[in-house]
């Protein structure tokens, strides 16, 4: 990344990410979005970011993006939330929202999520129980990612997935 590159953050939340996106590109433009009622917080504390309230258990609720409009895209442990009691829904959903990242995107999508991961069948377990005692389907990530894109791999210390889509 450049320092007068575009950052949008998919499920900003207060912005913490943002602020340290901030930190190392002082040059650059941010947006978010989210749906706390704490979304908006961040523009009180840094310039040139731009945070909108959206919903993204609704489909296409990232249409309000232009296409090719930023330069990376990125969500961290956004889409492990992305829960409905219908598996067929949160694919849906799911799909939806990589779909307008991979739209929106000039030069890259990040998502960091411990809910991801690529590889065979045999790598995953296909529910998996974590906290707030939910169920969550794991998903490939090559289910939602064209086969046209690259897709680089880095598991953090903490067994986190990153995932970097050019």
């Amino acid at each position: 990344a450049k320092n007068k590159d575009t950052f949008l953050e998919i499920g900003s939340g207060v912005g913490q990410n943002l602020i340290e996106i901030r930190n190392k590109f002082k040059n650059s433009y941010l947006y978010g979005c989210d749906f706390s009622k704490e979304y908006n917080t961040i523009m009180k504390v840094i310039d040139n970011c731009e945070i909108k309230k959206i919903n993204l258990k609704e489909f296409d609720s990232l249409k309000t993006y232009k296409t090719n409009s930023i330069d990376h895209v990125f969500f961290s442990h956004v889409i492990e939330h992305i829960l409905f009691d219908d598996f067929k829904k949160i694919k849906k959903i799911r799909s939806n929202i990589f779909k307008h990242m991979l739209r929106i995107a000039k030069k890259s999508i990040i998502f960091i999520s411990d809910q991801l991961y690529i590889g065979h069948e045999s790598m995953k377990e296909d529910i998996i129980f974590v906290g707030h005692k939910r169920l969550i389907l794991q998903s490939d990530i090559t289910d939602f990612i064209p086969a046209k894109y690259k897709i680089d791999f880095i598991r953090a210390d903490n067994n986190t997935n990153i995932f970097i889509i050019t």
